[in-house]
């Protein structure tokens, strides 16, 4: 199998990955508003899956109005939603915030 690297291929790629990226804020979004419309509270599992496909996504600020949102509505945090927190704030060089997330 060859592999062209001209710049119809990197286009596609680059394409491809932002169709994956907006899709997956659209499901996370769609997800959290359907369990909010039928009075259903997330979960530790489904709040880690939510921050960290949102994490992931570049989407920074809906990370932690859902990691607010889960302490309000007395969910308790797992390590995994900080390491996911943490993660995304370093990689969008927030790390005055990602310091106060780890003390």
């Amino acid at each position: 199998m060859s592999v062209w690297f001209g710049h119809q291929s990197i286009s596609k790629q680059i394409f491809f990955c932002i169709n994956i990226s907006l899709a997956v804020i659209l499901a996370c979004s769609f997800v959290h508003l359907n369990m909010c419309r039928k009075n259903l509270v997330p979960n530790t599992v489904t709040y880690n899956t939510l921050i960290d496909g949102l994490g992931k996504s570049k989407r920074f600020s809906r990370p932690l109005e859902l990691f607010i949102e889960m302490h309000d509505k007395g969910q308790p945090s797992s390590i995994f939603i900080y390491n996911f927190l943490i993660d995304a704030l370093c990689k969008n060089r927030q790390l005055d915030k990602a310091l106060v997330l780890f003390s």
